[in-house]
């Protein structure tokens, strides 16, 4: 711990944990260690091509190759599905992270496909998902569900997330659901793209910190451009 600010640094550490079952054969799921929480596992969920969010710095929108949706999968079939479900049982995360390709928000599938997971894997593993649409936790306020709300360009960079709420209305949604949830765990997600977001955002979170899971709360730098 750093004595001067009180914040506590922790990294995690990207490991190959391939079985933690001797009777299986060796699969090769990426995983890390997080201090607080354990062996995480990502899962990939639902899939949009171009998200309605527009996010200009998104890693899943600069990836992407095609135009047209038909030939894009929107959300796992039933086979698909039982498969994450499978690896899921084998590896025995203590903990999964979901990779939704689109924001919760703009697709109701999504939500009912993290619904449709939390159902088909162990209740005592850690469902984390992400989402700069607080909104949402009402459909997903289950034990062992956590939600880390994004918190993004806090100077309001006209064009830079343009069908995202401002920073500070995610930050009271975020407050809302740790105040207002029964069993849904809510921490935040800083997303820093430039020096000067740093402090504006360790104040949005400082304010939040008393109502949040301390071992929710993440901080991400992008690269370049924005670095």
């Amino acid at each position: 711990m750093r004595e001067e600010t009180g914040y506590y640094v922790s990294a995690s550490i990207t490991s190959r944990i391939l079985s933690f079952r001797h009777d299986c054969p060796l699969i090769l799921p990426g995983t890390k260690y997080v201090p607080g929480i354990g062996v995480i596992m990502t899962a990939d969920t639902c899939k949009v091509p171009l998200c309605p969010g527009g996010c200009l710095y998104c890693f899943c929108a600069l990836s992407t190759r095609k135009k047209h949706t038909e030939s894009v999968r929107l959300t796992l079939s039933d086979a698909s599905m039982k498969l994450v479900i499978r690896a899921i049982e084998i590896v025995k995360p203590d903990a999964i992270t979901t990779a939704e390709k689109v924001e919760l928000g703009f697709f109701p599938n999504a939500v009912k496909e993290l619904q449709t997971l939390r159902a088909g894997i162990d209740k005592n593993i850690w469902m984390i998902f992400t989402t700069k649409f607080p909104e949402v936790w009402e459909r997903l306020d289950a034990p062992n569900n956590a939600m880390l709300v994004t918190l993004s360009n806090p100077r309001q960079i006209a064009g830079l997330e343009p069908h995202i709420k401002p920073c500070i209305e995610r930050a009271h949604g975020a407050y809302k659901a740790a105040t207002t949830a029964k069993h849904l765990k809510v921490g935040v997600r800083a997303l820093i793209m430039a020096r000067e977001d740093i402090e504006p955002l360790r104040k949005m979170i400082a304010v939040l910190k008393p109502y949040l899971d301390p071992n929710l709360i993440w901080v991400d730098f992008l690269r370049e451009p924005f670095v």
